[in-house]
């Protein structure tokens, strides 16, 4: 609930940072995505996720727009199935055009995404504005719409000079307008080449992905280069104490080794790829390729996927609640006086529900009320007692002399 009250609060500003700590694997959900936080517009379409596959190494982005699903994802390279992610922090501008978010694991940018529509929008679309959060409680999560995102990086105990070394700083305001809105040389072709595409004629999406490999290339240089430091200085050091090394005569010629076998070659999503259901990705394994999970609202091992029933279909007994979730919908108890599993409920002659004396019989539909008792009319549930004719009326053919009327008490 707190939470739900600061992103109330702050829904509204262009810039707005979302970030969790600590977030430990989870035992029972390894090899499948585990939902670190979701952003739910009640009486709407619309919904934004963050979901993490360590499997996969990806965080994924998951929108409903208008009950249209958006899927986009970020990889990072560092997530393994045992590690602890220290922090996750993502950085949203809700400027359009041009609206993104920017991804930092471990103070380490990973790219962005674009959100062609934005938290705030769907806040605002709606007839009464109001948003539920749901997250890991065990997981720390902050909600900040006042700060930079450099300042909330600093409080994740990130160094701000990382920062500038690995061009993390891709959230900046005016660098993203320079390449996503107000490039002066748009358009400007002053060599008159025709195979070079201008600025201009590249949408949003194609620089955010060359923004994105940019970054992972950097980082991924940033590693190599701290690795090939540290093995130089390892090698300088065991060259400098080891006597082995210095120089001796060459040693006598070796007769080559003998040829050897080459490896057959592995299957690759590319050369033998799997029949994966459609919209399922091909994923390389050590096993081989393999297909993916299956789309949301299917349910399967991602080569066959079936289609779930969800709570828009009805599918429970008039006046049972419904709940949602990854494996279908679950109904809630039959109401009282019936018995059932939620979707089907019936009542049953437990309760008694026939005319005092009238048998009850159960069937598969529910129960079965038997004839009313002599001298009564009705379905067996509610019985009255038959009227006579000459009771209301003495004087009638045939009651009279014979009929006679009882005194009443």
């Amino acid at each position: 609930a707190v939470i739900t009250k600061d992103l109330q609060a702050v829904i509204k500003k262009d810039d707005l940072i979302l970030s969790l700590r600590h977030i430990k694997p989870k035992k029972r959900s390894r090899g499948s995505a585990e939902t670190l936080f979701s952003i739910v517009f009640p009486g709407t379409d619309n919904k934004f996720a963050i979901l993490l596959n360590r499997r996969t190494k990806k965080v994924i982005v998951e929108t409903l727009e208008r009950g249209k699903e958006r899927v986009q994802h970020f990889t990072v390279d560092i997530l393994e199935e045992d590690s602890t992610v220290k922090s996750l922090v993502l950085a949203m501008d809700q400027r359009q055009p041009g609206a993104h978010a920017t991804l930092y694991i471990d103070c380490i940018s990973y790219g962005m995404v674009a959100t062609p529509k934005t938290i705030k929008e769907m806040f605002v679309n709606m007839d009464e504005p109001k948003v539920e959060v749901y997250h890991e409680k065990r997981y720390p999560m902050e909600i900040d719409g006042h700060r930079d995102v450099r300042t909330v990086l600093s409080m994740h105990e990130c160094p701000l000079e990382l920062d500038s070394k690995s061009l993390n700083s891709f959230d900046d305001e005016s660098f993203l307008n320079n390449y996503l809105r107000d490039d002066p040389n748009a358009g400007v072709d002053p060599y008159g080449r025709g195979d070079i595409p201008s600025v201009s004629s590249l949408d949003e999406g194609t620089l955010l992905k060359a923004l994105n490999e940019l970054i992972r290339s950097v980082n991924s240089l940033y590693s190599k280069c701290g690795e090939r430091d540290a093995n130089i200085e390892w090698i300088r050091r065991y060259m400098e104490e080891c006597d082995v090394c210095r120089r001796r005569p060459d040693p006598p010629p070796t007769r080559p080794p003998p040829p050897t076998t080459p490896e057959p070659t592995r299957p690759t999503c590319e050369t033998a790829p799997p029949n994966c259901f459609r919209g399922v990705r091909c994923y390389e394994t050590v096993q081989g390729p393999r297909c993916g999970p299956c789309p949301y609202g299917y349910t399967g091992n991602g080569y066959d996927c079936r289609p779930i029933r969800t709570c828009a279909d009805r599918p429970c007994f008039p006046g049972v609640t419904c709940q949602d979730s990854s494996s279908g919908y679950t109904c809630g108890p039959c109401p009282t006086n019936y018995d059932g599993n939620g979707e089907q409920c019936r009542r049953t002659c437990r309760d008694n529900p026939c005319f005092q004396g009238v048998i009850c019989d159960d069937t598969e539909t529910g129960f079965r009320c038997r004839a009313c008792p002599p001298g009564y009319e009705g379905n067996g549930e509610e019985c009255r007692r038959r009227p006579s004719g000459c009771e209301y009326n003495p004087c009638a053919p045939g009651c009279a002399p014979s009929w006679r009327s009882e005194p009443r008490n």
